[in-house]
């Protein structure tokens, strides 16, 4: 279907997105444009893969976005940190639900969280995930007993920083075996 597509080309982008990391000849293109909008492309998107697999799919978005959606950012980032966090959640949520909640903080900063029901990390993974993002390695070997490699998960925390200049926060994650995980970014207004 032409969301797969879609899906499959932000994927792609991650491999190249990898490739540029690498050479450090990464930059990012600030526009201002409808954050709702942004978020809704990516709704869109990974609504149907949660519906394939009878997932409740939640939208929660601030009242205060709504009354002033324009925000300069790169729009084209921020969309691959949320279709991979989605994806992430989507893949390894079996029943319940997925959530998207995204937050005002301030006049120039906004908060998404991506909430599932999923398998939840243990916390040995979970540290073990958490010093592979510090370090800037993930695992790139995908073996039988894998779900992925990790890129694009490493490639969110790096492009989270990028769209978080002045704080440059990384990723948070918080997760729970067997009750679920909460992926966090803020972005700032960039300049």
């Amino acid at each position: 279907s032409l969301n797969s597509a879609r899906i499959l080309l932000y994927f792609i982008q991650d491999v190249l997105d990898y490739i540029k990391i690498q050479s450090q000849s990464f930059t990012l293109h600030p526009t201002n444009q409808s954050i709702i909008s942004t978020i809704q492309f990516c709704v869109n998107l990974m609504s149907t893969q949660a519906q394939k697999k009878g997932l409740d799919f939640i939208v929660n978005i601030s009242n205060k976005i709504y009354q002033s959606p324009q925000f300069v950012t790169d729009h084209a980032r921020v969309k691959q940190v949320i279709l991979n966090l989605l994806s992430n959640a989507i893949k390894f949520t079996s029943q319940g639900s997925v959530q998207i909640r995204v937050e005002k903080k301030g006049h120039d900063k906004l908060c998404f969280s991506v909430i599932d029901t999923g398998l939840g990390l243990h916390p040995d993974h979970l540290e073990l995930i958490q010093s592979r993002l510090e370090s800037g390695v993930m695992r790139l070997k995908i073996n039988n007993n894998s779900h992925g490699c990790g890129m694009g998960l490493m490639i969110s925390d790096f492009l989270a920083k990028k769209l978080n200049p002045v704080s440059n926060v990384r990723m948070k994650i918080t997760s729970q075996k067997d009750i679920g995980s909460v992926f966090s970014f803020e972005i700032e207004e960039l300049q």
